[in-house]
C-alpha cells in the first residue's frame, strides 16, 4: 500500500507499519508489536493510539494532538478510509490551536507524514492501521 526506503515511515500495509527498522502491528489474536496497529506518530517517537475507538472521530481520540499542538496534524483514516472526521471536529482543533489538519486514507497520510518530517514542519500523525 505504501512503501519509501528513506521513511522515516518505510512501509505501510494493512494492519502493519515499519517505521524507522522498526514493525508495528497487532495480529488477529491481538497480540501487539510495537505500538500496534493504531499509531501516535511525531518526529520525537511512537505511541499506541489507544484512544481511537470505532471509526468516527470524538475529541477524546484527538488527546495526543491537543498536547503536542502540531503545525500540522495528519489523520490517516485506515486503509479503506473508513474513519469518519466530522467538520464539526475540525472546527474544534482549529480553534484549539491545531490550524492545519488533513485527513486521508493511511496510506495517503504516511506520504504526507514522510513529506512534512524531511521539511523540519512539526507534524503529527495518527492512524488507523485498518479498516
Amino acid at each position: 500500500m505504501y512503501s519509501d526506503s528513506k521513511g522515516p515511515i518505510e512501509a505501510f500495509v494493512f494492519g502493519t507499519f515499519t517505521i524507522n527498522g522498526i514493525r508495528h502491528s497487532e495480529d488477529e489474536a491481538g497480540n501487539v508489536t510495537g505500538a500496534g496497529k493504531d499509531i501516535c506518530l511525531t518526529p520525537e517517537g511512537i505511541t499506541p493510539w489507544n484512544e481511537r475507538k470505532g471509526h468516527l472521530l470524538k475529541r477524546e481520540m484527538l488527546r495526543p494532538a491537543l498536547t503536542y499542538l502540531p503545525d500540522l496534524l495528519i489523520i490517516g483514516c485506515g486503509a479503506q478510509g473508513r474513519l469518519q472526521c466530522p467538520n464539526e471536529l475540525v472546527r474544534y482543533l482549529k480553534k484549539s490551536g491545531i490550524e492545519c489538519i488533513l485527513a486521508v486514507p493511511t496510506a495517503e497520510a504516511c506520504a504526507e507524514y514522510n513529506r512534512a518530517c524531511k521539511q523540519g514542519t512539526r507534524v503529527m500523525l495518527l492512524a488507523h492501521g485498518t479498516c
